[in-house]
């Protein structure tokens, strides 16, 4: 039998030797890439946060990292990672934090990889799960050394010699400064200009791929830890895009942010929660891209809600539902008083690609605005599907918030509006819904439930109310975890790797009591080592709530959900645990799936690796016939080194 080579993950950390904050005795740097988990990096006492740092030789594409924490303790794990990129290893931009609730020996977090190709990676450990030191069995980078995008460097600063307007400046410290191009000058906003804002015209509607702001060269004081980043296509009516969080304070600190898919002319920054001092200043603010548009904008694409009567939970006078969609953002739909949260639902008639929707507050006063606004889908207009919550903090008249759209094409949707601004009611002066009349893709009702009549595992269930109940197909039964058993999990083995589009929770149909408003999601191999993939927050809690949790890229064989935060009562229930997807899919890199088997069937010269950790590490899956077959390659990628079947449960 002849293999081809392959074209996998490669671990890219693998052999190089990192660079930390401390280390003690034995238990050194170079045990952190080494390729044992069993063996262990340990950074000094005290030594809190620790950090370590790789160079990796060249520009490479970072498709993601896998984390193992020490393997004999709980202990000196992290729950917060800060994830830097360097293009000299110097100056250092955030990509990310995550975080990671789960505290074991030997836990396995996965961190996705990002789209500028990098030279030099940083980790920041934070949140220490107890002890007084931070300690990793292994670090593991995937990708290939080929760049992924050109850096930032290389692109062009569309920022360069265009003068900013802004909330304030002093003396001779002015606004030309953020952008000429020297970080070691500053513009200065004037004392007690809290929060501080500047704003670029581009004079042309540009991509924006992403912005790098360098704070004031001389003092860690007067940088934000909190920034809202707004576009606009006039420089009056502004959406927010994000609000973008930095927790580190230094001088000269540099930091990333991402850039996003509408095409923009107008760029506003507003900086937030000082670190220190009376007053924030920059060194530099950078916006790469180019002068060609993204994407349509909002105003040019199709609204579909325009004329369409919403429905919602309540209306006041004349100031009625259709007003919400009547085109004229200084009409306005005024909810009645004391109607807390209030919600609009749109029946668009069809199934649409929703692209992104654009809310306009009450044209006269700043009080009636949302600062949370839950976003659902629905197929039929019954059940509804949590989309995503969105937070704004801004409350002014005539407010204009963009909340993004997402991949399923939908007829309904409905917006609940919380946390209200100031006042005793909500009122919105318009809501578009910018897309097309066409499927953006199949709806999980008609996909594959791989979950469908398979039996989960789980920590717990009570009497009748079995682990069954929650993939029979019926939301109308319910798995109900036993009394005080929080957290709750239930696991499923789908019987071979599948690709995993969605998955769909409906809780227990007759209580608001028994759901979960934290969900930690996990992916295995092999239903031993579990990696975290994401945590879902949902902050509704009602009978029967439907709620809708994105996949994932790594193809799965076994998931587990384990729930959190319980809404009330003293018991997790479900009624629905549905999963879509199709069946298939390569495993991620560097591991293997199935039993080792005790011999090769076929002629390859290293039979004698029959240990499953050194194929987990070692190896990358590919399937022959009736076999997982574990390819090995050596250290420079070149080359099939040996082979170990796996056969297939």
């Amino acid at each position: 039998m002849k293999i081809r080579q392959l074209s996998q993950g490669n671990n890219l950390a693998s052999g190089i030797v990192p660079t930390g904050s401390s280390f003690m005795g034995t238990m050194t740097y170079s045990l952190a890439t080494d390729g044992n988990p069993k063996t262990r990096w340990h950074a000094a006492d005290n030594d809190i946060p620790s950090w370590l740092a790789l160079d990796l030789g060249k520009l490479c594409t970072i498709d993601d990292m896998k984390i193992t924490t020490a393997p004999e303790s709980l202990n000196y794990g992290f729950k917060s990672l800060e994830i830097y990129r360097s293009d000299d290893g110097n100056a250092w931009e955030l990509v990310r934090t995550d975080k990671v609730d789960e505290c074991k020996a030997a836990r396995v977090s996965n961190h996705a990889g990002w789209a500028k190709s990098t030279r030099y990676i940083k980790i920041t450990m934070k949140d220490l799960c107890a002890g007084n030191h931070f300690s990793l069995g292994e670090w593991e980078v995937y990708g290939s050394n080929a760049p992924a995008a050109t850096t930032a460097s290389a692109a062009t600063n569309l920022a360069s010699g265009i003068v900013p307007t802004g909330s304030s400046f002093m003396g001779t410290m002015t606004y030309s400064l953020a952008t000429d191009g020297n970080p070691k000058t500053r513009w200065h906003a004037a004392d007690n200009d809290i929060p501080s804002w500047l704003a670029l015209d581009l004079g042309k509607l540009c991509t924006i791929d992403d912005m790098k702001i360098t704070t004031a060269p001389e003092s860690l004081n007067y940088g934000f830890k909190s920034l809202e980043i707004y576009r606009s296509d006039d420089g009056n009516a502004w959406e927010l895009v994000r609000t973008d969080k930095v927790d580190e304070c230094k001088a000269a600190r540099v930091s990333n942010h991402a850039g996003w898919a509408k095409s923009t002319r107008y760029i506003k920054i507003t900086m937030k929660d000082l670190c220190a001092g009376n007053h924030f200043s920059l060194g530099e603010w950078e916006v790469y891209g180019s002068n060609a548009p993204a994407a349509t904008t909002a105003s040019a694409a199709t609204n579909l809600a325009s004329g369409i009567v919403p429905t919602g939970s309540s209306f006041m006078g004349t100031m009625t539902y259709s007003l919400a969609t009547d085109g004229n953002p200084k009409t306005r739909w005024h909810a009645a008083d004391n109607d807390i949260p209030s919600w609009l639902a749109l029946d668009l008639g069809k199934l649409c690609t929703i692209d992104d929707m654009k809310i306009t507050t009450a044209p006269e006063s700043l009080n009636y605005g949302f600062k949370s606004l839950e976003i659902y889908r629905s197929d039929d207009g019954n059940a509804w599907e949590l989309v995503r919550t969105d937070k704004v903090d801004e409350c002014k008249a005539a407010r204009v918030s963009n909340h993004a759209g997402w991949a399923k094409s939908t007829r309904y949707i409905k917006i609940t509006m919380k946390d209200l601004c100031a006042g005793n009611h909500f009122s919105l002066g318009e809501w578009e819904v910018y897309g097309s009349n066409a499927p953006a893709a199949t709806t999980a009702s008609a996909a594959t439930n791989l979950a469908s009549g398979i039996v989960p595992t789980g920590s717990s269930f009570m009497g009748t109310m079995t682990y069954s109940l929650a993939t029979d197909g019926n939301p109308k039964t319910r798995w109900h975890a036993a009394d005080n058993d929080i957290p709750s999990w239930l696991a499923l083995d789908l019987g071979k790797l599948c690709t995993i589009d969605d998955m769909k929770i409906t809780t227990a149909p007759e209580s608001l009591n028994y759901g979960f408003k934290s969900l930690e999601i996990y992916r295995s191999d092999d239903g031993n080592a579990w990696e975290l993939v994401r945590t879902d927050k949902v902050d509704e809690c009602k009978a029967a709530r439907v709620s809708n949790h994105a996949g994932w890229a790594k193809s799965t064989r076994y998931i587990k959900i384990t729930m959190k935060d319980l809404c009330a009562g003293n018991h997790f229930s479900l009624g629905e645990w549905e999963v879509y997807g199709t069946v298939g899919g390569s495993s991620a890199p560097g591991t293997c799936a199935g039993e080792l088997l005790s011999h090769s069937s076929d002629d390859y010269p290293c039979d004698t690796i029959k240990d499953e950790a050194t194929c987990l590490k070692r190896y990358v899956k590919l399937t022959t016939g009736d076999y997982h077959q574990c390819v090995a390659k050596k250290a420079t990628d070149t080359a099939i080194n040996c082979l170990v079947d796996k056969k297939c449960a």
